[in-house]
């Protein structure tokens, strides 16, 4: 008798061991689910974050070309445009006049340098970047006997105006770290 419960005594501590095991393995695969979709919620906040400060530097955008009086300056490049100046139509990145800025070459780096920053500053503690714009002229339609004042010098200027806007991670060269970034588009018709 002796015998029999000595057996069944190491029995059940190979048996405890082996739960214990499998409680172990399920708990460490929980943790590593958890962790990526802690991942993936911080990424989609970035996505979200990255496309309202590209929202918010295109309405600023848009609202700086309505405030203009007469029709801005076109930029010659490969000058940056200044106040009251635009780029000229596929300026900015002219070797990519098919492609801008859908698969543009255009990088943080140059967003930086020939964006420009929107005026009223994001909350730095959110935002790793300013948001930021350019404006292209994109073409002028005259009036015909249809629309407008039929009048062959009178008619509409129509702008090409892009924002960039960059979520809370910052890009970092340095550890290959890519910052969230979105890209808006709208065209705006003024006649001047």
């Amino acid at each position: 008798m002796t015998k029999n419960k000595k057996k069944q005594q190491g029995i059940v501590l190979v048996l405890s061991l082996i739960i214990l095991l499998a409680m172990t393995l399920i708990g460490v695969s929980g943790m590593q689910s958890t962790s990526l979709e802690a991942t993936v919620a911080g990424n989609m906040r970035d996505k979200g974050l990255s496309s309202q400060a590209a929202a918010s530097a295109l309405i600023e955008a848009e609202t700086v070309m309505g405030g203009y009086k007469d029709e801005p300056e076109i930029a010659e490049p490969p000058a940056r445009p200044v106040a009251k100046q635009v780029w000229g139509k596929n300026n900015p990145v002219p070797t990519e006049q098919a492609t801008w800025p859908v698969n543009s070459t255009a990088t943080h780096d140059w967003w930086v340098t020939n964006g420009i920053a929107i005026t009223t500053p994001l909350d730095n503690t959110v935002y790793a970047e300013q948001p930021r714009h350019i404006t292209e002229y994109w073409s002028f339609h005259k009036d015909t006997l249809n629309m407008g004042q039929q009048n062959d010098t009178a008619g509409i200027n129509y702008y090409k105006i892009t924002s960039w806007g960059v979520g809370a991670q910052a890009e970092d060269s340095t550890e290959n770290i890519k910052a969230t970034a979105s890209i808006h588009q709208t065209t705006y018709a003024k006649r001047f």
